[in-house]
């Protein structure tokens, strides 16, 4: 909330100022930067990719990616090192695999159940499809 992104400037020197001389320098942000509350960016400032600005913060200059910025003027306060992925995609792989398996036997299982439900109806002469049950069951 509350932040702040000038991209207007103007000439420092008086007469030139005067005389109405305005123009822009666009402000430039990267992917996943993170503005905290009350920030100012003023004209023609870079922010890298991954830069997260702390609260109250005035940035005056660019900075590159992945660092921690804070304070007026604004100053690296730390690199944030990209994490290394903790599970390669292979092993991501295997999972899905290992979980694939399971859900095969388990229906394997529910299946076999569902046939002996089937033959003990008909062994007792009951009807194998029972219309009060599957509603009850469409209910839940």
């Amino acid at each position: 909330p509350n932040v702040q992104l000038y991209t207007a400037t103007h000439p420092l020197h008086p007469v030139k100022r005067n005389s109405g001389l305005e123009y822009a320098k666009p402000i430039k942000i990267g992917d996943n930067v993170w503005l905290g509350g009350g920030v100012i960016v003023t004209p023609g400032v870079t922010l890298g990719n991954n830069v997260v600005v702390g609260a109250g913060s005035v940035v005056t200059k660019s900075f590159p990616d992945n660092v921690v910025i804070a304070g007026n003027p604004a100053r690296i306060i730390k690199t944030v090192e990209e994490e290394p992925l903790e599970e390669s995609l292979e092993t991501l792989r295997h999972k899905i695999d290992m979980i694939d398996r399971e859900l095969v036997a388990l229906l394997e299982k529910r299946m076999d159940t569902v046939t002996k439900i089937g033959q003990v109806k008909k062994e007792g002469n009951q009807a194998v499809y029972d219309e009060k049950r599957e509603q009850q069951v469409l209910d839940k």
